[in-house]
C-alpha cells in the first residue's frame, strides 16, 4: 500500500505541477477572453485535483488507523474530546446579531454563536497547549 500511495502522491505532485505550467502559459498570452476560459477551467481542474489528494491522504490514514485497533482507539478518544471542547465553547460563546454604524446586519445569531465558539474554542485550546508547555518539564522532573 505504501508503495503505491507514493507512486500516486508523486503522479499527484506531477500533474499539478504540469497544470501549473500551462496554467502560467496561458495567463502569459494576449488574449483576455482565452486567458478567462482556460484559467477558470484550470483553476477548476485544480481544486478537483487538490479534492482528490485530500481524500487519498484521508483514504490512506483511515487504513492505517484500522489496521492499528491501539491508534484508532487514541484517535477516537483526541475526537471525543475536540467535540467536547467544542460544545463547552459553543455554550459559553454569546448569539447576538452583529450590526455596523449604519445598522446594516453584519452577522446573524448563529453566525454570530459559530464564530464565537471557534474563538472560544481557540482560547480554550491555547490555555490547554500553555498548560502542557508548563507541566510537561514539571512532569519530567517528578518522574526522574
Amino acid at each position: 500500500m505504501d508503495k503505491k500511495f507514493r507512486i500516486g502522491s508523486i503522479a499527484f505532485v506531477g500533474i499539478v505541477i504540469l497544470v501549473s505550467f500551462i496554467m502560467f502559459g496561458v495567463l502569459s498570452a494576449g488574449d483576455m477572453a482565452t486567458q478567462d476560459s482556460v484559467a477558470g477551467s484550470l483553476i477548476t481542474l485544480v481544486f478537483w485535483l487538490i479534492g482528490i489528494g485530500v481524500l487519498a491522504v484521508v483514504a490512506n490514514a483511515i487504513v492505517n488507523l484500522i489496521a492499528d485497533t491501539k491508534k484508532l482507539i487514541k484517535v477516537g478518544i483526541s475526537i471525543v474530546a475536540l467535540l467536547v471542547i467544542w460544545g463547552i465553547s459553543y455554550g459559553m460563546a454569546d448569539n447576538q446579531e452583529v450590526y455596523d454604524f449604519q445598522g446594516k446586519l453584519l452577522a446573524n445569531s448563529a453566525v454570530s454563536a459559530m464564530s464565537g465558539a471557534m474563538l472560544n474554542m481557540f482560547y480554550v485550546m491555547l490555555a490547554l497547549l500553555l498548560a502542557l508547555i508548563v507541566a510537561s518539564p514539571v512532569i519530567k522532573l517528578i518522574k526522574k
